[in-house]
């Protein structure tokens, strides 16, 4: 047997991670955040991904990273709000304990191990560094 929920995710909360993930808890593997594609620019006084107006409109973030395969050491991809939707899921799925941290409503639990989680799913559809 299966049951299915659905769990809603403020926008602040997406904002956070990618905050947090950019700002350090990825930044062993993650070399550059390349073009961003949104709407409405946020302020300019800021960085634009601490504003929470920006995932809340369609928004597309091209990540440079070192490569996980074989081959070149760096590869890039371009992600979406989709890709934000499906790496939760895949993190519920796959790494629940950082996902029960990242819908804490207390914010407490969650920390740059559950944004890189979190940006890793996203990006890669799995926990690719350790």
């Amino acid at each position: 047997m299966k049951i299915t929920i659905a769990i809603d995710i403020p926008t602040k909360e997406i904002m956070w991670q990618f905050v947090a993930a950019f700002e350090g808890g990825s930044n062993y593997w993650l070399n550059e955040i390349g073009a961003v594609t949104i709407g409405t620019f946020p302020d300019p006084k800021k960085p634009w991904y601490s504003d929470e107006r920006v995932f809340e409109q369609a928004y597309s973030i091209e990540l440079k990273y070192d490569n996980p395969k074989k081959g070149k050491p760096y590869a890039s991809k371009t992600i979406t709000q989709d890709d934000v939707v499906k790496g939760l899921a895949i993190m519920a799925a796959k790494v629940p304990h950082q996902f029960a941290a990242l819908i804490d409503p207390d914010g407490t639990s969650a920390d740059a191990t559950t944004a890189d989680v979190f940006l890793q799913c996203v990006l890669f559809g799995d926990v690719v560094y350790g």
